[in-house]
């Protein structure tokens, strides 16, 4: 299957995403260790607002303990096929999170 084709059959799940913004990484707002609210930006590149609009989802509403323990392969599954483009997006949003959770829960120490 065409990556760029994967991308855009996924993206007409996600209506949100054919909003054509420009910005930055997400935004987490975290309260006593809950990920209340996140937001984003769309920087034009289909296949990272793809990811970003999945990490979202999978995010919010959940402890950062839980946010922790996602794995790239929760994406494949949230969008009900595998793409190695996205399984690379995943990996480097996943990493961030993950890197940021423990400068977070650091600073609260």
């Amino acid at each position: 299957m065409d990556r760029r084709k994967s991308i855009e059959e996924c993206r007409e799940d996600f209506p949100s995403l054919k909003r054509q913004r420009k910005g930055n990484p997400p935004i987490i707002q975290v309260d006593n260790n809950f990920i209340s609210d996140i937001k984003y930006q769309c920087i034009g590149d289909p296949a990272s607002n793809v990811a970003i609009e999945i990490f979202c989802t999978l995010v919010k509403g959940k402890t950062l303990d839980e946010v922790a323990l996602i794995k790239e392969d929760a994406f494949s599954q949230f969008l009900g096929c595998e793409d190695e483009l996205m399984r690379e997006k995943a990996k480097s949003l996943l990493e961030l999170l993950n890197v940021e959770i423990h400068r977070y829960k650091t600073q609260k120490e």
